[in-house]
């Protein structure tokens, strides 16, 4: 029996977007916490820099210096519809690039930091490069820099400009403009400044008497070994009761662990369509603010 058109163009249209949703999450999964740019021991991928003790490379500010990714032969291309480039990296989903840097005793850093895709032609709106800056004090110890990507000038609406990356940009001057020496080591990306939490599926709708569950990855994206408490945020007029399992975990720097979140509707006083969210909070042995995941459980 031939299906009305609009059963076949809804029935198309699910089909389309199971696709995207399994898309997105397969491109989600197995993410490390905390991704090295390049390798400073043997220099791979850096120019203007000498090698140091401790993995550690010393810069000479009279030039810049930078990584690239290998550029690829094809260069930009088309992959059915969407257009593709090998020799650049995703940066999406990350917080942002985070390095340490050791700064002679009473001087002062200017850094600038400038991140830049392989050129487009004839892309007008094609935005080539995006910079960022801070300034380090010196204190004759190493220092950790945190860049966000909120700190860059890239339109915050256009985060796709972080899907191909291909080159960092370091340049820098002291503020009493002297020439001299840094050191840097540690550049990497981070997935957030402290504990992050992560879900491929935040939303879902089950029936009154059912369970929604969702699996999160919880990272540990500092240098330390972290206790983490896990906890759902009460507000007390919920009517879904919301737990997490496990409730506590230990994670040494760079692991992750998956738990799992669960939503159980009521047997009945929920209609269809009403939905509450769920905040889910991971409170660190280091004091630093929880990191927090909501999400939204409906009633069919």
């Amino acid at each position: 029996m031939k299906l009305p058109a609009q059963t076949v163009g809804a029935t198309g249209l699910r089909l389309v977007i199971a696709g995207i949703v399994l898309w997105f999450a397969a491109s989600l999964s197995a993410r490390e916490m905390v991704v090295p740019v390049g390798n400073l021991q043997t220099m791979s991928g850096w120019t203007g820099l000498e090698p140091a003790k401790g993995g550690a490379a010393t810069w000479n500010l009279a030039a810049p210096v930078v990584f690239s990714y290998p550029p690829s032969p094809r260069g930009w291309h088309f992959q059915g519809f969407r257009e593709e480039n090998d020799g650049t990296r995703d940066w999406r989903g990350f917080y942002g690039l985070q390095l340490e840097v050791w700064v002679p005793k009473k001087r002062t850093l200017d850094l600038r930091t400038t991140i830049s895709l392989p050129a487009q032609v004839g892309r007008q709106e094609f935005v080539a490069e995006s910079q960022a800056g801070c300034v380090v004090q010196g204190e004759a110890n190493w220092q950790q820099v945190m860049l966000p990507w909120r700190m860059f000038d890239y339109n915050q609406s256009q985060g796709a400009f972080l899907e191909f990356i291909q080159k960092l940009q370091l340049t820098g001057k002291f503020a009493d403009g002297k020439g001299g020496e840094v050191q840097l080591k540690n550049v990497r990306l981070v997935r957030a400044p402290g504990m992050a939490l992560e879900a491929d599926v935040r939303g879902k709708s089950v029936g009154l008497g059912e369970t929604a569950t969702y699996p999160v990855t919880v990272g540990n994206c500092t240098d330390v070994p972290q206790e983490v408490e896990l906890s759902i945020v009460k507000c007390g007029w919920e009517t879904m009761a919301a737990s997490v399992t496990p409730a506590q975990l230990k994670l040494t720097p760079g692991a992750s662990v998956t738990c799992e979140v669960s939503v159980r509707l009521p047997v009945q006083g929920i209609a269809p369509g009403g939905h509450e969210t769920q905040t889910l909070l991971a409170t660190s042995s280091d004091g630093a603010a929880p990191a927090k995941l909501n999400f939204i459980t409906a009633c069919d």
